[in-house]
């Protein structure tokens, strides 16, 4: 599904409110231009074939955290900033940006590594192969899954 098939309805009232429609460059998401500002804006003063080339993008749908991972979050200690999940399935919290080596990531400033024997399934939708860590502050503001 193309973005916009999944934000039609969206964009259209969006429209219909006689703005026009920018991209929100921390959601992914389509706003007014009015209530986004350019400097808010995903499409950076390239405003038409911008729209258009994110309008044929894939939709990405958002992740959403469990029950548990949300406890998780709760009780962690405020200074671990990142999240990632090695290749052998060990999730890596780290005060600072981690650095990815061959098989697992390598906490900065500090880290604790927690085996999946501990965390049994918390965070499924963390994967190695993401490209960037996971940002605690942005797990936390992630929709809780029934």
């Amino acid at each position: 599904m193309k973005n916009i098939e999944y934000y039609k309805e969206k964009i259209l009232d969006i429209i219909g409110h006689g703005d026009s429609v920018g991209v929100d460059r921390n959601t992914n998401e389509p706003e007014g231009c009015a209530f986004l500002g350019c400097e808010n804006c995903k499409l950076l003063d390239n405003c038409n074939n911008g729209l258009r080339e994110w309008c044929n993008e894939e939709y990405i749908e958002k992740p959403q955290i469990t029950e548990n991972d949300k406890k998780f979050l709760d009780i962690v200690n405020p200074k671990f900033k990142y999240i990632v999940k090695g290749r052998d399935n060990i999730l890596c919290l780290s005060m600072g940006m981690p650095i990815r080596s061959e098989n697992h990531w390598i906490g900065v400033n500090s880290c604790e590594y927690i085996s999946e024997n501990c965390f049994n399934g918390l965070f499924r939708f963390i994967k190695w192969d993401d490209e960037e860590p996971w940002q605690l502050d942005d797990l936390k503001k992630l929709e809780i899954c029934e």
